[in-house]
This record gives C-alpha cells, structure tokens and sequence, in this order.
C-alpha cells in the first residue's frame, strides 16, 4: 500500500465512525508518508471499530461531521 491509500483507508474509515476530523486534521493525516506509522493508524481505527461492534450498546452517540 502507498501512503496516499493508507491515509485516505484512515481517514473513510473515521469517517464510516462518525468521528469528525478537521480539514487541517486530513491534511496532516495525508501528509504522512511514514508507512509503518500510517499502518499503525489503521490498524488502532480497525480495531476500535471491531471493538464496537462487538459491544454496540457501549458505543458513544457520533459526533458532528465536518
């Protein structure tokens, strides 16, 4: 995977949660080009979605989106 398709894999799968991210926060997200530290990214949002789907009525109310 490239750096461009992990930062653009975290950020849809931020925005699939509901989490709002500020355009300032997208662009450094897609700035990154350290490939181990974006994988790591996605993999914590990967996790953190399993996790709440596996506990959905813990699972907080969405915040606004940007």
């Amino acid at each position: 995977m490239t750096d461009d398709s992990l930062a653009d894999a975290i950020l849809r799968m931020l925005d699939r949660r509901g989490i709002p991210i500020t355009e300032e926060h997208r662009a450094r997200i897609r700035a990154r080009t350290n490939l181990e530290l974006l994988d790591m990214w996605l993999i914590a949002t990967v996790v953190d979605q399993l996790a709440d789907d596996a506990h959905p009525a813990d699972r907080p109310e969405p915040g606004p989106t940007c």
